[in-house]
């Protein structure tokens, strides 16, 4: 969280993306397939992400790798 007060009061970020890997637990990192299901590790810090108001970003929208799950947070 102090990462967030960072980005907000100190840089005035109007948003941060946070990318994951789909394979924490597996040690896979970036060279899954697309279709990879995310592990335990990655469901669980997307659920405390979104706890905390992130949501889940369309991978079009920035065309990162597709072992990794994209999640925004709007500061403004």
């Amino acid at each position: 969280m102090a990462l967030m007060e960072l980005a907000e009061d100190v840089l005035a970020c109007p948003s941060v993306v946070v990318a994951l890997s789909k394979a924490l637990d597996s040690g896979r990192h970036g060279d899954g397939p697309a279709d990879e299901p995310l592990d335990a590790a990655t469901a669980t810090l997307v659920r405390a992400f979104m706890y905390s108001g992130f949501e889940l970003v369309p991978p079009m929208l920035y065309c990162p790798s597709p072992a990794y799950v994209l999640l925004g947070y709007d500061a403004m």
